[in-house]
C-alpha cells in the first residue's frame, strides 16, 4: 500500500489468478475488513452456481413489441431455456424470480447471493426511443459496470453473434443494478431489439429464445476456459 495524497491510501492485492471473482468491502469498528473470492476450484458449469435474472415481470412488463409481445415474457422465457441448459450440463441455478413477478433489485441480488451465486446473468430484450427509426437500430448487446468483469460480458456477446444478430456492442460502467454489486462476476444481456421487426420475430420464436440460451451457456463456457488457462 501507499499514501497517494493526504488522506488517501491505495492498497494493491495482487491474486493468484488472472479473473477476480468477487469481493466485498466494509467497516468492523475503525478497521477496513477487505473479503476476495477465491477463483472456484473446478472451472466447469457442472461445479457452479448459477445466478439468473429474468428481466422486468409482474407490473413491469419493460419493452412493447409492434405485435404485442412483452419484455417480461420473452426474458422469462430465454431464462426458463437456460435454467435447463446449465442443469442437464450438472450446474446449480438460483432464479431472481420464478413466475410472474416483480421483486425489488435488492430481493433479486440477494436470492443470488444467498443460493450462493458464482455468476450472475440478467436477461432483457432492448427497445428504442421514439425519436429513432425502429428498422436501423437491432442487435445484441452486452454490459457490465466493474472493469474486472468484462470478460464475462465480452466472451457471452462473441457467442451470441453467432446466432446471426447484428451487435449492440460491448458497454461498460453501466449503471445498472444487478451490474453493481461485486460480489460475484455479472453481466446484463440486452438480447435484442423488440422495437426492431426483424429482431421482434426472432425473439417471438421459441426456437430462437433456446438457441440465444445455448450461445450464452457457450460464452460461459469459453469465459470457464479463458480463466483456466
Amino acid at each position: 500500500y501507499n499514501q497517494i495524497e493526504k488522506g488517501v491510501f491505495r492498497l494493491t492485492i495482487e491474486l493468484k489468478n488472472k479473473q477476480i471473482w468477487g469481493y466485498e468491502l466494509g467497516y468492523e469498528g475503525n478497521s477496513l475488513r477487505i473479503k476476495v473470492r477465491p477463483q472456484p476450484a473446478r472451472l466447469k458449469i457442472k461445479a457452479l452456481t448459477f445466478g439468473l435474472d429474468a428481466g422486468h415481470g409482474g407490473d413491469n412488463r419493460g419493452a412493447l413489441g409492434s405485435t404485442g409481445v412483452l419484455e417480461k415474457n420473452v426474458t422469462f422465457s430465454v431464462v426458463q431455456h437456460l435454467k435447463k441448459i446449465l442443469e442437464d450440463k450438472g450446474a446449480k441455478v438460483v432464479l431472481t424470480r420464478s413466475d410472474d413477478s416483480n421483486p425489488k433489485m435488492t430481493e433479486r441480488f440477494f436470492k443470488a447471493y444467498s443460493g450462493g451465486a458464482d455468476l450472475l446473468i440478467s436477461v432483457h430484450a432492448n427497445s428504442i426511443g421514439l425519436t429513432t427509426d425502429p428498422a436501423e437500430i437491432k442487435g445484441a448487446g452486452t454490459f457490465y459496470k466493474h472493469i474486472a468483469y468484462r470478460p464475462l460480458s465480452q466472451f457471452i456477446l462473441k457467442a451470441i453473434l453467432k446466432t446471426g444478430l447484428d451487435t449492440l456492442g460491448n458497454v461498460g460502467s453501466f449503471n445498472f443494478s444487478l451490474n453493481g454489486p461485486t460480489e460475484f462476476p455479472a453481466v446484463l444481456v440486452e438480447t435484442a431489439f423488440l422495437s426492431n421487426p426483424e429482431d421482434e420475430m426472432k425473439l417471438m420464436d421459441d426456437d430462437f429464445r433456446k438457441e440465444l440460451a445455448e450461445s450464452i451457456v457457450d460464452g460461459i463456457e469459453d469465459f470457464l476456459d479463458y480463466c483456466d488457462e
